[in-house]
Order: structure tokens, then sequence, then C-alpha cells
């Protein structure tokens, strides 16, 4: 159960918003809302109070926003459970001169105990983006083998669009983010973050992400029912792109930023 399904051949040896940063704009035409979020992080189904620096569950101290606090621009930051932060981190400091980390440089062993939630992209050629490693939690979760399924099949025809936008967004700039979402299944929903993290292979270009599923409530709720399918909150998307302008974007209008 706690083991990443499958192997990878590349593998070489939230919520609440501060009202006062909401900023509406408008991209060819298109209508978005932008905001510079501060979002709850909960271990449990109690919500614990945003606060600018925190304790991580790897004794470091760690800002609502990494790259906000590394800008001085703490103010209006992003707050995500422990462990996605954790990897967020993780994935950070490996970093080469400001490069995106490779596949290779990503050792499953230093976060041993998050391998059960955590999982692998690739990108085939159409686009798609199918799951290379799945771990123990998510089989359990969807109730199969999700080896060679395309990742955004799990998630609701209204939340494909914009995932599959935001991994291309991410690709091109080399920066993670994390979707606030809900597990859907008969009679029940839990919310959970899910982050995605791009990565290097071997020729250089960005194929793979490095990924987690942290459920923000309790997953208990689901009575052992799969999930049918994955869904994207209205105000769930918090990202770390190229333009430190953008926060978070919510989904007011077709075009994401």
């Amino acid at each position: 159960m706690g083991a990443l399904i499958a192997d990878d051949p590349e593998r070489q040896p939230q919520e609440n918003a501060c009202n006062e940063c909401q900023e509406d704009r408008t991209t060819e035409g298109h209508h978005y809302r932008l905001h510079i979020t501060r979002q709850t992080v909960r271990s449990g189904p109690r919500a614990s109070k945003c606060t600018e620096t925190r304790q991580n569950a790897i004794g470091t101290k760690l800002p609502c926003n990494p790259r906000a606090a590394s800008e001085g621009r703490n103010k209006g930051c992003a707050m995500f459970h422990p462990s996605t932060e954790r990897l967020i981190e993780y994935w950070s400091e490996r970093k080469s001169a400001g490069r995106i980390p490779s596949r290779a440089s990503i050792n499953p062993a230093d976060f041993a105990d998050l391998i059960p939630q955590a999982f692998i992209l690739g990108r085939d050629g159409a686009g798609g983006y199918p799951i290379r490693l799945a771990g123990g939690f998510l089989t359990e979760l969807h109730h199969r083998d999700l080896a060679g399924e395309n990742m955004i099949d799990l998630w609701s025809p209204t939340s494909r669009t914009a995932l599959w936008e935001l991994l291309e967004v991410s690709r091109r700039s080399g920066e993670p983010f994390v979707l606030t979402a809900d597990i859907n299944a008969v009679g029940a929903t839990v919310g959970m973050e899910v982050s995605f993290l791009p990565l290097t292979t071997t020729d250089g270009e960005v194929s793979r992400f490095l990924g987690l599923y942290q459920p923000i409530a309790m997953v208990q709720r689901l009575k052992g029912r799969p999930a049918q399918y994955l869904s994207i909150r209205r105000d769930g998307i918090a990202v770390e792109p190229a333009r430190p302008a953008l926060r978070l974007v919510a989904l007011e209008g077709r075009r994401l930023a």
C-alpha cells in the first residue's frame, strides 16, 4: 500500500480569499478574477487560522507562499496543508540555478510517508497526461490501478479543460500549482488539495509532473465508496506562475492566465 505502483524508466541513480487582494482583469476579451489569497490549512475537518509563517512537518519554517516570501511579498499569501507545502519545498530544493528539477533528482524515499498519496504524470504527443506512478491511496480512492490512465479523465467534464490549460501553463512557466478540489462519490463529497510540480526528463523537456493527493477533510465520509470524479472548486487554483502578479485564477471565465 505504501509503495508507488508501477515503475518509471526516467528515474535514474484554502479556500478563504483576502478581500483587499481581489482584482478583476481581462485577457483577450475574456474576464477572470485574480486573487492574492490567504488559504486556510486543514489537518482535519476543522480549519486552523492562517499565519504568515508556520512550522511544517519536517521542522523548518515555511512562508505561506515560498516565492512571495523570497520577494518580500508575504501579504495576502496562500496557505496550504503541511504535506502540500513539504512537497513543494522538496521540489524547490532540487532546482539547480533556478532550473526546473529533473525527474532523476526526485527520490521517493526522501518523502516516504507521502508515497501513498503521490503520483507522477507523463505527457504524450496528443497532450494527454498519463499516470506513470500512483501511490496506494490513489488506488484505494478510485478503486482501481490508475497506471496508464490519463489524469485529466479523472476529473469532471467542466474541470478537464481548466486542468489541461493549467498543466500546459505550468510546463511553459516552470512553476507548480495547487488545486483545491472535491472528491465526488455517491452521496458524499470530500475536499482535497492536488499538487502538480513540473519536472524535466533526460532530453530537457518538461514532460513529467510530481503530484500529491492531500485530503483537507475526513476521507471516512466516503464510507469506502469509490471516487467517481474530481472537480475543481470555483476559487480553487493557487498558482506560482512566471508573472509574479498572478496568484490565483478563479474560474469566472473560460480563459485561464
